[in-house]
């Protein structure tokens, strides 16, 4: 009978070789002189030393002898930390280019992998796995309510909601092994959902319940995924709240699996599944159901104190991504929308600035005319500041953004934001030279109706908003 060491022997060498008749062709390729495939034949003879040798230690034996005469002295593993370390898709492949395998082969030994390990660990490569720590009688409803969410999103990706192991909201971190999302609540009762985050793919927006700082990326940002969200004051016991729940729940697991959080096909761990973000995907989709719920309880928005935070959350997230150039759904639906999500919001300039860019979209003036100004005048007399300047995100969507009425809304708003935000020595350049650099940069150059737009929005921030109202208004 062969022993444990031997049966690793052979099967690495019959993995090797079936890999290298199946097509993979870097596995001949030389490293140091020595083919890729007996690299690979070594560290799996590597890895069954250290585990023969745990196993003996743990036993109370030696570990000596055997394939390997001598001990080889290490300390335990940690798979988290290891797969934190682990290079990305995009470092190994200059790697592999560095010691002379072709980039081509490269590419199709990671298709043909990522294949199989797809048809044969399907639980941690092409399944979205939420881990639920509350109470039997909330896990029960958010797994009723994302099931029945889940069920309406066409998803080819299947979703499992699995029972986690019980912690504290600072273990999270460590929880989220195997996880594309933990619920865990906190002490104070607030529910919490965290998402895995790589120290070199931060999330865009760390929690979706505190709006960003204020800035242009923060009223439209082109990236909304969360590595925590706060469900403050969601009470699953109620069927609407457990759906909201899972909504979000659903939405953040699902943009951790996309390429800016996870770097595209990694070595180990979680991978890319695009298709949850294409237009009239899941994500999409899920955007919409949280949307088209808060339209239907507009006549329920009250004031701050009044509205849950899990549902300020909501609305918040979901202005941010109607205003998205990428969104699939109709500019019509989308600006009704993003009003909506303004009267959930309504002490948010950032909400009422979202509001008016999918008005311009749709050419109603007047009503993106009011919205603007209304958010201009809540910043102008909190003296808010952006942290970085508005007009170098403006020029970059003229430069290099999509042509579009969705994009010249938000450059209009943004305008507005300019605004309301700069200090008095700007001003000058504001009224005199702005809209002359607007209209001969990039694809406005060539749209003179869309530069007479943004000149009528001008015109209505230079007579409604003289600079000064706002200084009078605090003084008084």
């Amino acid at each position: 009978m062969l022993g444990p060491r031997m049966t690793t022997l052979v099967a690495s060498c019959a993995l090797v070789l079936t890999g290298k008749a199946m097509g993979l062709e870097w596995l001949a390729s030389p490293i140091i002189g020595v083919p890729s495939g007996l690299w690979v034949v070594g560290m799996a003879m590597l890895f069954a030393q250290y585990q023969r040798q745990r196993v003996l230690e743990e036993a109370g034996q030696n570990g000596s002898g055997g394939l390997l005469s001598s001990r080889i002295e290490m300390t335990p593993l940690s798979l988290a930390a290891l797969r934190e370390r682990l290079p990305s898709a995009e470092q190994v492949a200059g790697l592999m280019e560095m010691v002379g395998v072709p980039a081509e082969s490269w590419e199709s030994a990671k298709k043909r992998v990522s294949g199989l390990s797809t048809k044969i660990l399907p639980g941690t490569q092409a399944t979205i796995r939420i881990g639920v720590d509350l109470c039997e009688a909330d896990r029960e409803a958010l797994f009723r309510a994302g099931s029945a969410e889940a069920a309406l999103l066409g998803c080819e990706t299947p979703i499992e909601w699995v029972r986690a192991p019980s912690g504290l909201v600072a273990d999270a971190e460590r929880d989220l092994a195997g996880l594309d999302a933990l619920v865990r609540r906190e002490r104070r009762g607030d529910i919490n959902v965290f998402v895995p985050e790589a120290a070199d793919r931060l999330a865009a927006w760390y929690d979706w319940a505190t709006p960003m700082p204020l800035g242009y990326a923060a009223v439209f940002p082109p990236r909304i995924d969360a590595a925590r969200v706060t469900l403050s004051g969601c009470d699953l016991s109620d069927e609407e709240a457990a759906l909201s729940a899972a909504r979000m729940t659903l939405a953040c697991a699902m943009l951790g699996r996309t390429s800016a959080r996870t770097g595209g096909r990694r070595l180990m761990g979680r991978t890319e599944l695009p298709r949850l973000g294409a237009p009239g995907g899941p994500i999409e989709t899920l955007m919409m159901r949280m949307g088209d719920a808060l339209r239907s309880l507009d006549g329920c928005a009250g004031g701050r104190d009044s509205t849950p935070g899990y549902v300020r959350t909501a609305a918040r997230v979901v202005g941010a991504w109607v205003t998205r150039s990428e969104c699939g759904v109709a500019d019509g639906h989308r600006a009704e929308l993003a009003a909506s999500a303004g009267r959930w919001v309504g002490d948010e300039p950032e909400a009422a600035l979202r509001a008016a860019a999918m008005r311009y979209a749709v050419g109603d003036m007047e009503e993106g005319n009011r919205q603007l100004l209304g958010a201009c005048e809540v910043l102008r007399s909190g003296g808010r500041r952006c942290e970085s300047d508005p007009l170098a995100f403006i020029m970059s969507e003229i430069e290099l953004g999509e042509p579009g009425r969705t994009t010249l809304g938000r450059i209009a708003a943004g305008i507005g934001l300019l605004w309301a935000t700069s200090p008095e020595s700007n001003m000058a350049y504001l009224r005199d030279d702005l809209m002359d650099d607007l209209a001969h940069a990039g694809w406005l150059a060539d749209r003179a109706g869309d530069v007479q737009v943004l000149q009528r929005v001008v015109d209505a921030l230079e007579r409604e908003l003289p600079r000064g109202a706002g200084s009078r208004a605090r003084a008084a």
